[in-house]
């Protein structure tokens, strides 16, 4: 893969939180998948759980701070995770499917030259 100009701890700390959201939702156990690909000039690095799945409502409100699902939730992961995928140039999409699983999908530009 590529390099992205990024800075390694802002985006370690997306991922992370991306990742401890797929593991939540499988509170039975389950599979997270990791994995990454090169579209074009951007790096795609997806996350998915096959967890519960999102109601429509927690779709609609994901990125939106203060909103969540959790007991012991803040409702600032997602909406952090979106700012830093946004100041790097990035954008974030998800799907899901309820009882199925999530996949949220972080579109980074590959370095200039690369």
């Amino acid at each position: 893969m590529p390099p992205v100009h990024a800075d390694p701890e802002q985006l370690w700390e997306a991922l992370l939180n991306l990742i401890r959201n797929a593991v939540d939702a499988m509170p039975g156990g389950g599979n997270l998948t990791v994995a990454t690909k090169k579209n074009g000039t951007k790096a795609l690095v997806s996350i998915s759980d096959n967890g519960h799945g999102m109601t429509e409502e927690q779709a609609r409100n994901l990125f939106i701070p203060f909103f969540t699902t959790k007991a012991d939730g803040t409702g600032l992961g997602l909406a952090h995770t979106q700012q830093i995928i946004t100041e790097h140039g990035g954008r974030i999409d998800w799907t899901t499917k309820r009882g199925k699983g999530s996949t949220f999908t972080i579109q980074l530009p590959l370095e200039v030259g690369a």
